[in-house]
């Protein structure tokens, strides 16, 4: 998961590698912007670090932030990933 900052940056390197001619690479840095894609958006997983930092069940995170953002189901690897972090720091 990357920060949208991040995000940003790779879509702007992306643009300026194909405006290059380097079509490979940019090609690369746009499999790698949509695979970060494909995980939490940032600024659900700002909620979703919160509460699992406040202790909240899957159960719990997954209900509040599907009230919060329609169009997001959490997936239980979404949480465990985040939890781990959170274990290990």
């Amino acid at each position: 998961m990357f920060k949208k900052e991040t995000i940003e940056k790779l879509a702007s390197l992306a643009d300026s590698l194909d405006e290059k001619g380097h079509t490979e690479e940019a090609g690369i840095v746009d499999n790698i912007i949509q695979e970060a894609a494909e995980g939490v958006a940032p600024f659900i997983y700002n909620d979703l670090k919160k509460m699992v930092e406040e202790g909240k069940s899957f159960e719990e995170v997954k209900k509040a932030l599907e009230e919060k953002n329609e169009s997001f189901t959490l997936k239980q690897e979404d949480y465990d990933e985040v939890k781990g972090k959170q274990e290990e720091e």
